[in-house]
């Protein structure tokens, strides 16, 4: 070959990647013509036709001289340089007139040198012309192992003792470019003892980079943006401040870390829709880099097969110079906890877990984090604390955003989704009512917009804007109150609430408190002085049937909030921790749509703090102190109903904003309570509403049950009207029913209706 290889003299820039492969497979081409011509001169070729049945004398003394690398004559030596030299020149030609070839890039990008670049071409070759398999056989001596192997990198690429030993180096540590760049084979039977035999391969997203085919990688959880994709992004309309502070840090950390000792790592940890996304696409467009983001909930359980898929997206970030961004990071632990049977309960327990057997997973991503030359973002909604000290990340909350942003929000969002503008008296209202991060808010717009379209209502600026949307954000909460709580439907009214005129006026002050909350936190700045109890609490104490739920109905519509009673029997736990656990779910998940919870006949759980006479009396009184906590943390309404107010400890009384008495009714308000509970066209001159009030000392919710039991009773009788006796016979039911005792003296003319 070398006799009839002829070099132009002209320098000009490739045309198209064959070309540039040919001349590259050309270079190889000559190497392996030096590497057969030593293999015939030493004899060797006889030993190579009959590998494994015949090995000649010759050929074992050969073998005590031979080296490891590819000896070179001068004269070959400056070939090679001068055809490496000139593929050099036309690359950079090439550049020159616009055309770009992957492997500048590549070369750039990993920082590989010549020797190792040699390695790259070498293992590629095969995969790009077949012939490569046998001459790689013959190179090997044995036409068995027609495969690339260490042993053969060191030989076709290394020519000096230096190279050898840096290559030698290079491909024995993991963490090296050149070793990330190649996978290893299934390794050849009885050959698993020397690393220098075991085959090679490049890793297959190389391979078609190499030719140039872009084609994008279909991997499970990875999503992929590119540059022009990022140019589209939306604007940020909060949180600017960190996006400048983020800008800053990855600029100035990657250009200082040359050889860091901890890769750059930036953990974003806030609510779903908080932007961590947003965030993250923002500093990949200024670094003008692609957008990589893996869901690791979708990656491989074994360890094995994890590192794979993992290797996989580090070289595809790498390639395509992408920023790249691990979510759900904590699935991993918890995945791995529960296929050991430990199970998670809660990420204190798994933080405990983390040098432990069961997570190898986690274990080894943090260590090839650690090794990654580029910055790396990692998403999560509670805060990662001590489970990534190894890597020893920068952790950035993403609060959910103040009243005024969250009105701007509403504002801005619902014009960019071309729905109608947003009056900001309905924005102030939403704001107040719906601790919405961004994406929330987007997705409640969105549906109101498919909603409205679907109703062809055709939306007018104003109030009729907001209703739609107070509908839509209602229907896009995805919270899980239904677990541990009922939701309650409101259908009563102030006028059908019998009460003291004292208590009334507190339950619609309470109303108006969250109704002019914008005005009073935002607009006049309390929101800046009080970190939290911002909510209203409230106690309702009075016998049973004296109005408490009717009252948290009636205050719910008056809202236009979601009401939920919240059942105890699911909550309170003789497990120590697991009622505070179930509290904190039942609080964070209200906190999404500000319902009001209801805690009805909570004695059980908020009675007197008993004295302290062992560890679970004192925990009890531990369990106390954290409901009042996240009452007060919460920004909704919270009510406790108690049916016996004397049992209540004074120093919880006192951390709550309303207390309000639902004494037993006297007689006025009785017989306001029959008047009421009957439909008025149900109404005529038999019924006796004064002596019903004098007789029967009853609260509202025995009464509403004699009414409706006598309504039945003259039904039965196919009666058009209900009459004293249906609700003479119903009331000594009721009395029955709750064990009292109703005399028929007491009944005076209406006597003859007793039945005893």
């Amino acid at each position: 070959m070398n006799s009839i290889l002829q070099l132009s003299t002209d320098v000009v820039g490739y045309q198209s990647i064959k070309e540039w492969l040919d001349d590259e497979l050309l270079v190889l081409d000559v190497r392996l013509e030096y590497a057969l011509d030593n293999i015939v001169a030493t004899g060797k070729e006889q030993a190579a036709l009959f590998s494994g049945q015949y090995f000649s004398s010759d050929a074992a003394y050969a073998l005590l001289n031979e080296q490891e690398y590819g000896q070179l004559e001068l004269e070959q030596r400056m070939l090679l340089e001068q055809l490496e030299e000139r593929i050099a020149a036309r690359v950079a030609q090439s550049a020159a007139l616009g055309f770009e070839l992957p492997v500048k890039r590549l070369r750039a990008q990993f920082e590989l040198t010549s020797s190792e670049w040699r390695a790259l071409i070498v293992c590629f070759a095969p995969h790009y012309r077949a012939k490569y398999w046998r001459l790689y056989g013959f190179v090997h001596d044995d036409m068995t192992r027609q495969s690339v192997s260490l042993q053969l990198l060191l030989l076709m690429c290394c020519h000096t003792p230096q190279e050898y030993y840096h290559m030698l180096e290079q491909m024995l540590d993991p963490a090296t470019a050149l070793r990330q760049l190649l996978v290893d084979g299934v390794p050849v039977a009885g050959d698993d003892i020397s690393v220098l035999k075991q085959p090679l391969t490049l890793h297959p997203t190389l391979i078609g980079y190499i030719q140039g085919l872009h084609v994008d990688q279909e991997i499970v959880g990875m999503h992929y943006y590119n540059r022009q994709q990022l140019i589209e992004l939306e604007p940020l309309l909060i949180d600017e401040h960190l996006q400048q502070k983020l800008q800053r840090y990855v600029t100035e950390e990657t250009r200082q870390r040359t050889s860091p000792k901890y890769g750059v790592v930036i953990s974003l940890y806030g609510k779903s829709g908080s932007g961590k996304t947003l965030q993250s696409q923002h500093v990949a467009r200024f670094l003008q880099q692609a957008y990589i983001e893996v869901d690791l909930s979708c990656a491989p359980t074994s360890l094995v097969a994890f590192r794979t898929y993992m290797e996989q997206i580090l070289l595809e970030a790498q390639i395509k110079q992408a920023l790249l961004v691990f979510d759900q990071l904590a699935s991993l632990i918890e995945a791995d906890k529960a296929d050991s049977g430990e199970g998670v309960a809660d990420s204190a327990t798994a933080i405990q877990g983390i040098d432990g057997t069961t997570n190898v997973r986690w274990n080894w991503l943090l260590e090839r984090m650690k090794r990654f030359a580029a910055p790396i973002f990692v998403h999560s909604k509670e805060r990662l604390s001590g489970m990534m000290q190894r890597v020893q990340p920068i952790e950035v909350r993403l609060a959910a955003p103040t009243m005024e942003q969250s009105s701007m929000l509403w504002q801005q969002l619902t014009k960019r989704e071309k729905f109608a503008d947003l009056s900001k008296q309905e924005a102030d209202r939403l704001a107040a009512k719906f601790r919405f991060s961004p994406g929330q808010m987007v997705s409640a717009i969105s549906l109101a917009v498919k909603e409205n379209s679907w109703q062809q209502a055709g939306v007018s600026e104003g109030a009729e804007v907001g209703m739609w949307l107070h509908q839509a954000a209602y229907r896009s909460i995805h919270h899980q109150l239904s677990l541990q709580a009922n939701k309650m439907e409101h259908t009563f009214s102030w006028s059908d609430l019998i009460l003291p005129e004292e208590s009334l006026y507190l339950l619609q002050q309470a109303c108006h408190r969250m109704k002019d909350r914008y005005q009073v936190m935002q607009e006049w700045g309390f929101e800046h002085i009080l970190p939290y109890g911002r909510g209203i609490s409230m106690m309702f104490t009075g016998p049973p049937g004296t109005g408490k739920t009717m009252s948290a109905l009636i205050m719910a519509k008056e809202m236009d909030a979601e009401l939920y009673r919240v059942d105890l029997s699911r909550v309170v736990s003789k497990y120590i921790g697991e009622t505070e656990k179930n509290l904190r779910a039942i609080f964070d998940q209200a906190q999404q749509s500000g319902a009001i919870l209801f805690f009805d006949e909570a004695d059980a759980l908020f009675g007197k703090r008993s004295e302290v006479k062992d560890a679970h009396d004192k925990y009890a009184n531990m369990e106390t102190a954290f409901l009042l906590q996240k009452m007060e943390e919460y920004d909704g309404l919270t009510i406790l109903a108690s049916n016996l107010s004397q049992h209540l400890d004074e120093a919880f009384m006192r951390r709550i904003q309303f207390i309000i008495k639902f004494p037993f009714p006297d007689k006025q308000q009785r017989e306001q309570l029959w008047r009421s509970a009957i439909p008025q066209h149900m109404q005529n001159e038999t019924i006796d509403f004064t002596f019903l009030a004098e007789t029967f000392e009853l609260s509202g919710g025995p009464i509403k049950n004699i009414i409706l039991t006598a309504a039945y009773l003259a039904a039965h009788e196919q009666q058009s009207t209900i009459e004293m006796k249906h609700f003479v016979e119903a009331a000594i039911q009721e009395y029955k029913k709750s064990g009292k005792l109703l005399l028929r003296d007491r009944l005076g003319v209406y006597g003859q209706y007793w039945r005893g």
